[in-house]
C-alpha cells in the first residue's frame, strides 16, 4: 500500500536542512494537501518545540489556494 503521507522523520530533515540563520528568514512554509496526521504532528512540534519554523506553518487544501500566497512571475 503506497502512503503519500511523509513520516516524522521528514520534519527532523526539514529542521536540519534549514539553519537557524535561514529559518529566521523564511517567511513560511506551505504544506498542500495536509492530513490530520500531518496537521497533528505539526501541531504538536508547535506545542513542544521552541522551534519557530513550525509556527511559520500554513496550510493550504487546494493548489489554487497556494496562488494567493505565492507570487507567479512569467518568463516572457
Amino acid at each position: 500500500m503506497y502512503c503519500s503521507q511523509p513520516d516524522l522523520g521528514w520534519m527532523r530533515r526539514v529542521q536540519q536542512i534549514l539553519g537557524r540563520k535561514p529559518q529566521r528568514n523564511l517567511h513560511a512554509i506551505y504544506v498542500l494537501h495536509p492530513t490530520f496526521g500531518m496537521k497533528a504532528a505539526i501541531f504538536a512540534l508547535q506545542l513542544f518545540a521552541e522551534n519557530l519554523v513550525w509556527k511559520k506553518v500554513v496550510y493550504v487544501d487546494r493548489l489554487l489556494q497556494l496562488f494567493r500566497y505565492v507570487l507567479i512571475v512569467s518568463s516572457c
